[in-house]
């Protein structure tokens, strides 16, 4: 994955929804969604869900104590 696409699946677990990522990044919604065409795509996922279960797996993301997901910065 790109640094940037790190950042979107970081998003994703952390569960921002694409017009949060598209503002907190500055880029549009449909660079958003392209990013995550390409990152579906490069692990294999097809869900939000699938995504953020695999970036908790490669050390993306953590879970938290609570039912939200801890993101590493």
């Amino acid at each position: 994955l790109t640094p940037r696409e790190v950042e979107i699946v970081k998003a994703v677990a952390g569960g921002d929804s694409n017009r949060d990522i598209a503002g907190r990044l500055e880029i549009s919604l449909q660079t958003v969604k392209h990013h995550l065409t390409s990152i579906f795509d490069k692990t294999g996922t097809s869900s939000r869900l699938e995504l953020a279960l695999f970036a908790i797996r490669n050390r993306l993301a953590k879970r938290a104590s609570s039912s939200r997901l801890e993101v590493p910065v």
